[in-house]
């Protein structure tokens, strides 16, 4: 939490000025440090996923985390400021851990979730999103929270999963 809480400011001050600068904002900077109840729920998750780690096994990688919203007017536009924001993150050292395309139809999400690492080594984590994607997040947002639920049976997921996805069906 400590690295954390010494990467967040610079972080969010560059966030801020690269999506001004593409014709976008940043959503909900209030959230963009993890909870310690939220961080507890991760990690009890992992571990009851994975009986084999122990705690020091575990890594949290949205301690520090992030919604960028970028419209896509031109057509293009959202997708080309997604690889510059990255590009610009990597110039300055830090690392694309891994991207995440939720745009394919067929899912209950979409959006463009990336986890980068800092050059001091704490991952933080951003996603893309639109105003449509975005709205539709919070619509959809009650379901997700059961369905990522550790006790939700399967087939109350699988339900959650269906319901979501046809929301999601209608984002452009």
């Amino acid at each position: 939490m400590v690295r954390a809480e010494k990467l967040e400011p610079p972080l969010t001050q560059a966030l801020v000025e690269m999506a001004k600068a593409r014709g976008g904002e940043m959503y909900k900077l209030k959230y963009r440090r993890k909870s310690e109840k939220s961080t507890r729920r991760k990690i009890h998750k992992i571990l009851t996923e994975n009986s084999k780690l122990s705690l020091d096994d575990v890594e949290i990688d949205d301690t520090v985390r992030y919604t960028m919203l970028i419209g896509d007017t031109p057509p293009g536009h959202h997708n080309t400021s997604v690889r510059q924001i990255l590009a610009a993150f990597e110039g300055r050292g830090h690392s694309v851990v891994k991207v995440k395309n939720y745009w394919p139809k067929g899912d209950n999400y979409s959006g463009v979730n990336a986890v980068l690492r800092a050059p001091e080594g704490l991952a933080w984590e951003i996603q893309f999103h639109t105003t449509s994607s975005v709205e539709t997040n919070g619509s959809t947002r009650d379901m997700y929270e059961e369905m990522r639920l550790v006790d939700t049976p399967l087939a109350r997921k699988q339900e959650l999963f269906d319901m979501m996805s046809a929301k999601w069906e209608a984002v452009p």
